[in-house]
């Protein structure tokens, strides 16, 4: 297994000494499962009852049910889930939840560490290794091993200020904006729409590693090929491309030629969907996830909100697929990760469904829908059991609560991407570094900024690997 030099300095002599106790006391390799073994287990991201007092209440009937089924099982509940800010500290602390939500992001990342279970035989036995999506299997994936499950799904797409697009004259007959099909287009419907309404056209984050992260999607449909491996097995940067070149200065272009970005150019993603929650920018790339918030957080009404497919490049329509999956503590015995892989199953996450599991999830949009959630189909699904996908969308479509004409994301026609194998994050904010220089600067040479960011990548991060 790799292990990352620069998340190794993370770890304090305190914490070494902490998880030295921890792994010797508990050997991961001898425990042995038994449908009968007494086990403790820590459910984490418990749905808080002041926010979501619907889904706290259905999630206790769910854990009363549990209970029945596994009276050997001792169950615990946290609110807490996942911070990589407290994570070190709540790990040594023996706080950290056995089980728990964290985002795509985090699973290879963590596995490096050593800190979150190796789950491969939990995931075999039950056959989910062929049950799930490969390109979904592949984040919990490193060294042939898996470090989670995931349970949800969503790709980046392109949502739209209908109000905006109906004043700049940009929808048909039917009241649906004419959605720009390529990056270009979304240039001059972005030029067009600030001309007639004075507010921003398009935004985008440019700062931390939230920039980096939404350039992809543009760059990889212009065939950016960021990292290549070594014979040595190591990885080199290798985008000093003609078609780096192009996404740069396409972003820089934005900027200077078409005039499209709001005054504040300097934001991350919870500035750009202010910006777009309070109608002064049109467009933005993001995750159907992030659009509860709008609605919630700025009263934006649903009805005025369209959310279509990632404009293509110039070599195809890319689009960065995320979603969150269910990790647990290194330390936990077989018994204990069998434990929770029956409360996750419980909750539906299964290769197969029942009419009780599809009677959960009718329940739980109909605690969604009671705290004010936006509720479209899935975008994406776990599983590729085609039976259970349309049997969950039926279910779905009792509970849809926007105009379905202005919602036309899908992965039809979308190349969907990981996110690179290595040095994620770092990679993102080597490039959030490059996409600010080239919109505070007009003078900005773009082959030297590019240069500069794969200069960086490999002294700083991409050279310290093992």
């Amino acid at each position: 297994m790799k292990k990352h030099k620069k998340l190794q300095r993370v770890v304090t002599s305190v914490l070494m000494a902490a998880m030295a106790v921890s792994f010797t006391a508990c050997n991961l390799n001898t425990a042995k499962k038994n449908d009968n073994e007494e086990v403790k287990i820590t459910i984490g991201g418990w749905p808080v009852p002041e926010s979501q007092p619907e889904k706290n209440e259905l999630y206790n009937k769910y854990l009363e049910e549990y209970k029945s089924l596994y009276p050997n099982v001792e169950v615990s509940t946290v609110e807490y889930s996942y911070s990589l800010e407290q994570f070190m500290s709540r790990y040594v602390s023996g706080q950290q939840p056995d089980v728990y939500y964290a985002p795509f992001t985090e699973p290879k990342r963590l596995a490096d560490t050593g800190y979150i279970r190796d789950v491969t035989d939990e995931m075999k036995s039950r056959g989910f290794d062929k049950a799930i999506d490969p390109q979904i299997l592949e984040v919990v994936t490193r060294d042939g091993k898996y470090y989670g499950l995931p349970t949800d799904a969503y790709m980046m797409g392109l949502l739209c200020n209908v109000e905006l697009f109906e004043k700049a004259g940009l929808v048909d007959k039917n009241g649906v904006p004419i959605y720009p099909k390529t990056y270009k287009e979304l240039a001059e419907t972005a030029k067009i729409i600030k001309q007639k309404t004075g507010v921003s056209g398009f935004d985008i984050p440019t700062t931390g590693t939230e920039g980096g992260w939404m350039l992809m999607n543009i760059a990889w449909s212009n065939g950016v090929k960021f990292l290549e491996e070594t014979e040595d097995g190591k990885y080199k940067p290798a985008f000093e491309t003609q078609e780096m070149y192009d996404t740069l200065q396409y972003i820089k272009d934005l900027k200077w030629k078409y005039n499209v970005f709001p005054d504040t150019v300097l934001n991350g993603t919870a500035g750009v969907q202010k910006l777009f929650g309070i109608k002064q920018t049109a467009m933005i790339i993001t995750s159907n996830v992030n659009i509860n918030d709008i609605v919630t957080k700025y009263k934006f009404n649903k009805d005025k909100l369209s959310f279509t497919n990632l404009p293509a490049g110039s070599k195809k329509r890319c689009a960065l697929i995320g979603g969150g999956c269910q990790l647990m503590g290194a330390n936990l015995s077989d018994a204990q990760v069998k434990a929770c892989f029956d409360w996750l199953a419980l909750l539906g996450n299964t290769s197969t469904y029942s009419q009780d599991d599809l009677d959960k999830i009718e329940k739980d949009l109909k605690a969604q829908q009671a705290d004010g959630k936006v509720i479209t189909r899935p975008v994406l699904s776990i599983w590729t059991n085609k039976e259970r996908t349309n049997a969950i969308n039926k279910v779905y479509d009792k509970y849809i609560n926007v105009d379905e004409k202005l919602w036309s994301v899908n992965q039809n026609d979308v190349v969907l991407r990981t996110e690179e194998p290595v040095a994620a994050q770092q990679l993102y904010s080597v490039l959030s570094n490059a996409m600010q220089e080239v919109i505070l600067d007009e003078n900005s040479d773009i082959k030297a900024v590019v240069a500069n960011a794969a200069a960086t990548l490999q002294k700083d991060y991409l050279d310290n690997m093992e």
